[in-house]
């Protein structure tokens, strides 16, 4: 019988790994009892070098993409073979680290962490983990040969080597580096290098390429005064080639899989016990996958997995392990469909009394790293003397026995799903022209209800109303609700989570005794995330303050209309301002500077804690809150040009992801001019200007006014620029309002000739 095509392709790839001298005899002992996944954690954990292969190394360079190796003088020795692989090499001696990011705002980045856009360090220790052409360029320009190490090296590269693996997994449940696994699971040559190198009493850095993201180069640390082995990101970007291609890179898709359906039938026991059966329908966006993975809530153990013709699956599930990694035979191909049924249990709940705290309200079931929209059918077993709530429309009800089950539908695809359950009281809002608003309050506040807290009176209803106004508000500004029914149910913590017609709510927001509108603003930003972030959703985490900060601001400006108080709203923004401003500047000296909007969720670190919240929520909406003043009308303050501005948002790019970018172009179509100079300034960068103003005024011979203003800009570049507000104040109580255009380090600005001489000129009105 002749070889299929796949037979032909495998027989061929392995020919040329043969061929490159990629595969080696391995002197790891085979246990039948392990699977492939287990085979491989072994062989990784337990890397070894291979003193038998050792190359003196003598002024060798070698370049990653825009990071450059040069192993001055020292030994480098292959390690052991890795499922039969040779994927890794230790260097012991004298190095040299070279890494300069290609793109102005990741330099900034390094520049912030380590002050300095070129990054150049020594290293005496360096851990290369290859999938690349590595191994035939060390074996094309270095001399290996078979010598008998000295003993007292063997120990200290052991060492060593052990210190560096601790970075790549945690023994306890078999987990390590997932990009690692899945290339060696699958038998890739895909162009995968990690780098671990450091030197004598310093923290390690690491230099990754990695095929599976879609910004592949990654410069990574350790955290300070971290005493787990984690990382955290420094510069993250494409490869230095795609931005010379001048493609749309936000478009670039890495993903190995899609789910398309979700159909999940889950038992919540009276004693609070989960399990959950989910059929999942997945299409292979890759060829010749051996194995895929999923994150689960790692509390929860996986019972078994079927394939879609019924075969029993070989996977793997840790112990705290996040990820359940399912064996595909035959192996995934590109753009076809695949069934994989999952049967799993666990301990998804906290209880005490009647509250009900769920542990992952996001990965309580399979989930992929991409941010695909899937259809979802869900069906719950459920105690019923206990309420439960869903995202997605309730087609059926029924109790037997004690139990309630109910079916929700979801009729278009959505992000994630979520649920809850506990003893609620029930609030219906029925206004007209909004979807229906249920609010569900727990009964018990037994727990909770410590210190000076005290009970609100018919805190439902308070909420309820909030919910309902900013659902009739945010239609008015935005755009129709995507939704047409809504929930807000209490949850027993201090935050609050968004889903498609759920919101959660913290406890805390219905006993808040707070006059400040900070509840209102809560409250409202969860409500808004229906149509910012569910409604419109951004593209890549760069984007995620057209999520967050849209959110945050459309509950501020929920808060200044609801309460009728613009000093509250003015307050707030200060206060928001001032902690922008003065953000880690201390009496003596000042902290490491946060970085631009545009970094989303890499704005926080342990050197910068809070700056997510500080910088995408806050300054996000801060640069909406720009934007809008910029095209307020100043004679008669309408607002029409900023309204129209965010239903055309909302409206070209509802059920759809947005960029920056998308933002920009209607931005300028509403502005009717090049907008790239304040986007460049307030999301890509992080320069705030501090301003001197001056003025005067000379009488004309007609009894005019001329008033020439001087305006000195500082604290940023000089091409920064900026459209500013001034109010005009005359005697008895006139006054004007106008907007000045100021650029450089020193503007000389003539205003209008002016009927009176003003009293008073504020500058930066709003």
């Amino acid at each position: 019988m002749g070889l299929n095509l796949r037979s032909t392709r495998i027989l061929v790839g392995l020919l040329c790994i043969l061929a490159s001298g990629l595969i080696a005899n391995s002197d790891q002992p085979f246990d039948d009892n392990l699977n492939q996944y287990e085979h491989l954690y072994d062989d990784l954990i337990h890397l070894e070098p291979d003193f038998h292969k050792s190359a003196y190394v003598q002024d060798f360079t070698f370049q990653r993409d825009v990071a450059r190796f040069t192993l001055v003088e020292g030994n480098l020795y292959l390690c052991k073979p890795v499922m039969n692989r040779v994927v890794a090499a230790v260097f012991i001696g004298s190095g040299q680290f070279h890494f300069t990011p290609p793109i102005e705002a990741e330099r900034k980045q390094l520049y912030r962490v380590y002050e300095t856009e070129s990054l150049d360090r020594e290293f005496n220790f360096l851990l290369i983990i290859f999938a690349d052409s590595t191994l035939l360029e060390f074996q094309r320009n270095l001399t290996f040969i078979n010598v008998r190490a000295i003993s007292q090296v063997i120990p200290k590269v052991r060492k060593q080597l052990k210190y560096a693996l601790k970075y790549m997994g945690k023994p306890k449940g078999k987990e390590f580096n997932a990009a690692i696994m899945k290339t060696f699971l699958d038998v890739e040559s895909n162009g995968y290098f990690y780098a671990h190198f450091s030197r004598k009493k310093s923290r390690p850095i690491f230099f990754v390429i990695n095929p599976y993201e879609a910004e592949e180069i990654r410069l990574l640390r350790r955290p300070k005064n971290d005493r787990s082995y984690s990382t955290e990101i420094v510069c993250q970007f494409h490869k230095k080639r795609d931005y010379q291609s001048g493609l749309d890179l936000s478009y670039e898709s890495k993903e190995t899989m899609v789910v398309s359906d979700y159909n999940i039938d889950a038992h919540i026991t009276k004693d609070f016990e989960f399990s959950a059966s989910v059929q999942i329908k997945i299409t292979a966006l890759r060829d010749h996958q051996n194995w895929i993975y999923f994150n689960l809530f790692h509390d929860l153990d996986v019972d078994s997995i079927f394939l879609g013709d019924g075969q029993e699956a070989e996977f793997f599930r840790g112990k705290e392990n996040p990820y359940v990694w399912i064996q595909c035979n035959p192996a995934l191909m590109k753009d076809q469909t695949y069934n994989i049924k999952i049967d799993y249990h666990g301990e998804l709940f906290e209880v005490k009394d009647d509250w009900v705290f769920i542990k992952a309200p996001v990965f309580w079931y399979p989930l992929t790293n991409n941010r695909n929209k899937s259809m979802f059918d869900l069906t719950f077993h459920t105690p019923a003397d206990f309420d439960f709530i869903c995202v997605g429309e309730k087609v059926f009800s029924e109790t037997k026995e004690k139990v309630t089950t109910t079916r929700w539908i979801f009729k278009k695809p959505i992000r994630n799903a979520s649920f809850n359950i506990g003893k609620f009281n029930k609030y219906r809002v029925n206004n007209e022209g909004i979807p229906s608003v249920t609010v569900f309050m727990a009964k018990s506040y037994s727990r909770f209800l410590k210190g000076n807290i005290m009970h609100v009176t018919r805190a439902e209803e308070l909420v309820g109303f909030d919910i309902a106004n900013s659902i009739g508000f945010f239609q008015q500004m935005f755009g129709r609700s995507p939704m047409d029914a809504f929930y807000a149910t209490e949850i027993p913590g201090y935050h609050g989570m968004a889903f498609p017609g759920l919101i959660h709510l913290s406890w805390a927001t219905f006993q808040s005794m707070d006059t400040r509108g900070y509840q209102e603003i809560f409250r409202a930003h969860e409500v808004a995330h229906q149509w910012w972030g569910i409604g419109v959703d951004f593209r890549t985490y760069h984007d995620q303050w057209l999520s967050e900060g849209f959110a945050e601001y459309s509950g501020l400006w929920y808060m200044q209309l609801v309460l009728e108080d613009n000093e509250k709203f003015f307050r707030i923004l200060k206060e928001w301002r001032d902690q922008i401003i003065y953000n880690r500047k201390y009496l003596f000296g000042s902290g490491q500077e946060a970085g631009p909007i545009w970094l989303g969720y890499r704005t926080s670190s342990t050197t910068t804690r809070g700056d997510y919240d500080l910088i995408i929520y806050k300054k996000g909406a801060w640069v909406l809150h720009m934007l809008r003043n910029m095209l307020i009308d100043l004679e008669t303050m309408n607002e029409d040009r900023f309204l129209n501005l965010i239903k055309d948002f909302y409206t070209t790019y509802r059920d759809k992801q947005a960029s920056t970018y998308d933002f920009q172009k209607i931005v300028e179509k509403h502005f009717g001019m090049d907008m790239e100079w304040f986007f460049k300034q307030w999301i890509y960068g992080t320069d705030i200007p501090t301003y001197e103003f001056a003025y005067k005024s000379e009488k004309t011979k007609e009894g005019k006014y001329i008033v020439t203003c001087k305006v000195k800009q500082l604290d940023v570049p000089d091409d920064f620029r900026m459209i500013v507000p001034l109010h005009i104040e005359f005697s008895q109580g006139q006054f004007v309002k106008l907007k000045i255009f100021v650029q450089g380090s020193l503007s000389e600005i003539t205003l209008p000739l002016l009927p009176s001489k003003p009293k008073k000129i504020i500058f930066n009105d709003l």
